[in-house]
Formats: structure tokens, C-alpha cells, sequence
């Protein structure tokens, strides 16, 4: 960032995290839908059939 440039943060959604460690983001912009929050890592993701 150059010199006298400021950044500026919107909040979006928030982040609530479950009492079993599960993450979920919900935007302001679609309330009624909740996204799960995959932990980042080398694992692949889980296949749901």
C-alpha cells in the first residue's frame, strides 16, 4: 500500500461458530443461508452422496 492510502473494510456477514467447533459465515446480503467454513489444509474435501 503507498503512503497516505487507506483501506477500508465493509462488514458483510458474520461467523458463528457451534458449540461442536463448526464455522458457518452468513452474509447480510442472504440471511437465510448459511455457509459452512472448510478448515484449510491438504486433506480433500469430504464427497456427500
Amino acid at each position: 500500500m503507498k503512503e497516505g492510502q487507506k483501506t477500508i473494510f465493509h462488514k458483510v456477514g458474520v461467523i458463528k461458530v457451534t458449540e461442536n467447533g463448526g464455522w458457518y459465515l452468513q452474509l447480510y446480503q442472504q440471511p437465510n443461508t448459511d455457509f459452512h467454513i472448510v478448515p484449510s489444509g491438504e486433506n480433500e474435501l469430504p464427497v456427500i452422496e
